[in-house]
């Protein structure tokens, strides 16, 4: 068995929750006041030392860690969200973008919850496009390098570790993946944000951490291309197949020679770019494992029931073969032609318990076909691995 990898340094979201927005703010108002009277930066330290231990003992601030070394960072961003707090103003603002030969008129209302951030001042919100990994997905345009990009949005509303440490794994995943059939990864930042909670008893006033990861903008996803073609009355006609299958494959293989379990993956999580060229994306549920070895185990919930391999269902255990059970779904979905979705799931769940019999595949897919089945054997011990496949 396999052990999952920590990471070594402390989440900072992690640290977020450990702390009072309220005694937070209050320390960081007045380091502000001391760097504004005093310019030695040690001087500085000895007097916010003093003043804090002094402000725990009369009940203002409840926890003296939250002047320490380990939230030096965190102290930084909220010290740029006061900064947004008094340079904000609440004025519509209409801006016109240019981009590809396209002039689009975009209403923007600024005020203190996007104002002043990295995200307001160097992206344009296009539209939502998607949801996935515990984030809501974003079209945007970047006003310095007049390009479109997709942003997740991770918010963090309250102290969930299991969760954050999945948004953290997703960018470190895609921070160490670099391949053409992979979403390529640009950057990440974390900000603080800040909402009025109508669910929270008496409408308090909620400060969070935010996630932004920035990706490559694909066309569409693997998903929205079969249903267009299944559902257009389009045949097979394997030239993109090919080139698809192909693709994902190659991404697949470099992913696990990272030692990195996708663990999601399904027509949704793939996309195009405008070339057609498959990407693997959506690392919300992956992880990093420790080596080669052939089991690890996972308590987490998984995601498309149609695509988890049996092994995960019955045990928890989930491996690299995992992820070629899952592919093989797809593999057998991109060859096959579904007149409906009710059509789709019965089929596939016939593929699934081994009573699927091939009476629609073109001559020229049986090979495929082959490999499909050593694909989706249910027992994982016989399955073949993602280096065996040869197409």
């Amino acid at each position: 068995m396999t052990n999952i990898i920590p990471y070594s340094n402390k989440d900072l979201t992690t640290s977020f929750f450990e702390i009072d927005n309220k005694d937070m703010i209050i320390v960081v108002l007045l380091e502000k006041l001391c760097q504004y009277q005093c310019d030695n930066e040690e001087h500085i330290k000895n007097i916010m030392s003093r003043i804090c231990n002094y402000l725990n003992k009369i009940g203002i601030i409840d926890d003296i860690r939250t002047y320490s070394n380990d939230t030096q960072r965190i102290r930084k961003l909220y010290e740029n969200y006061i900064e947004r707090i008094i340079q904000s103003n609440r004025k519509n603002v209409r801006k016109v973008i240019k981009y590809n030969e396209i002039v689009e008129v975009v209403n923007i209302k600024e005020n203190l919850r996007v104002m002043n951030s990295q995200y307001s001042n160097n992206f344009i919100e296009l539209s939502k496009i998607g949801e996935g990994g515990f984030g809501e997905i974003y079209k945007v345009y970047n006003n310095i390098d007049a390009q479109q990009y997709a942003i997740k949005k991770i918010p963090f509303f309250e102290s969930n570790e299991a969760d954050n440490m999945r948004a953290f794994n997703e960018v470190r995943c895609l921070a160490e993946l670099n391949h053409e059939n992979i979403v390529r990864y640009h950057t990440t930042w974390l900000e603080l944000s800040d909402m009025s909670n109508e669910f929270i008893e008496d409408s308090k006033f909620q400060i969070y951490p935010t996630l932004y990861i920035q990706m490559e903008l694909c066309e569409c996803s693997l998903r929205d291309y079969l249903v267009k073609r299944n559902y257009s009355g389009k045949k097979v006609d394997m030239i993109f197949e090919k080139k698809c299958i192909t693709g994902i494959i190659n991404g697949v293989k470099y992913i696990h020679s990272k030692n990195i379990l996708h663990r999601d993956i399904n027509p949704n999580n793939i996309f195009l770019d405008k070339f057609m060229i498959p990407k693997i994306g959506d690392f919300g549920l992956s992880m990093k494992v420790g080596s080669e070895s052939q089991e690890t185990y996972m308590s987490s919930e998984l995601g498309v029931k149609l695509y988890i391999p049996p092994e995960y269902e019955k045990e928890g255990i989930y491996t690299k073969k995992s992820d070629v059970y899952s592919l093989g779904i797809v593999i057998f979905e991109i060859l096959q032609i579904f007149s409906t979705d009710v059509e789709r799931i019965e089929i596939i769940s016939k593929l699934r318990t081994n009573q699927y019999i091939s009476n629609t595949f073109m001559e020229e897919c049986l090979i495929y076909l082959e490999y499909i089945n050593k694909m989706t054997d249910e027992n994982m011990d016989s399955r073949i691995t993602i280096e065996e496949i040869d197409l």
